[in-house]
């Protein structure tokens, strides 16, 4: 009881060194920003790998609440009526930049919370910032293929080696089983690399987890929240899907964050304990 009670100290202590608050409205400003390039990436992708795009949809309607669905179906279909051939690479350059400023904003925060005293050289982190948007990338673009031709892949598999194809009925548990694996291995990467402090990767890994399951959990009753308790459609009219989209990003980047505190309450809990150890097995002279 004693080592959880330690544990929640340390944690407290590191939310008293951010403004949680103003990082998260910070993320969802520079999130919001890249919004509409991530669209126009998205369209241009599904137009020239011809993906089924009801498929991507239907995907998207089981996550996002119905009124911040309609805002984001009505770009993409609007971008895919009047696509080109330079759509993909604005998209992608668009996406990279303003999306970094919310990666960079991120290791600003986690700095503070691991309490580093000098922060890396401006260009350095805003080119790491930048390849850490190229990862998520492809990354993003690998759920959407295993999502959209999940079971064709799968069938493929069993074909290949010899399978029993029921392997695959459960196929809706499989498909977020890997769409929260991909968070996690996400996360545990941007946790490692990104604050400018020594971390081993098994100090992510509980951060890691607690923010992929709360992300997931809360993106869901979010949803449920938004569709049958809130009235922000007739309230604010077509401008409730943008505020909704706006929350739904500020709160997101919150449980980022407390991930990364998280973790730096582990790591000083551990150090502690591996002090309190060392002192006790040294010697008495």
């Amino acid at each position: 009881m004693n080592k959880i009670k330690l544990f929640i100290q340390y944690f407290i202590a590191n939310l008293k060194k951010v403004d949680i608050s103003a990082v998260g409205g910070q993320l969802a400003y520079f999130f919001f920003l890249s919004l509409f390039p991530m669209l126009l990436f998205l369209s241009a992708l599904i137009s020239y790998l011809h993906i089924d795009q009801d498929s991507v949809y239907k995907m998207l309607k089981e996550i996002v609440p119905h009124d911040m669905f309609a805002l984001i179906q009505g770009l993409v279909d609007s971008l895919l009526n009047h696509q080109s051939a330079s759509l993909l690479s604005i998209g992608i350059l668009g996406t990279i930049w303003s999306a970094s400023n919310g990666v960079n904003a991120i290791g600003k925060a986690l700095d503070s919370v691991y309490s580093t005293a000098k922060r890396r050289n401006f260009f350095i982190q805003r080119v790491l910032s930048m390849f850490f948007m190229i990862f998520l990338f492809i990354m993003v673009g690998s759920v959407a293929i295993i999502g959209v031709f999940g079971r064709q892949i799968g069938l493929f598999i069993t074909k290949l080696f010899n399978l029993d194809f029921n392997i695959f009925e459960n196929y809706n548990i499989m498909r977020w089983s890997i769409v929260i694996f991909v968070i996690f291995t996400a996360l545990v990467l941007l946790y490692r690399f990104l604050p400018n402090h020594k971390i081993k990767f098994k100090e992510t890994i509980i951060g890691a987890a607690f923010t992929s399951i709360a992300w997931m959990i809360f993106s869901y009753l979010f949803s449920i929240f938004i569709d049958n308790f809130s009235n922000y459609s007739a309230i604010y009219g077509s401008i409730g899907a943008v505020i909704i989209l706006m929350l739904w990003f500020y709160l997101s980047g919150i449980i980022v964050i407390i991930g990364g505190m998280i973790n730096a309450a582990y790591a000083t809990y551990i150090k502690t304990q591996l002090s309190k150890k060392s002192v006790l097995e040294t010697p008495y002279k």
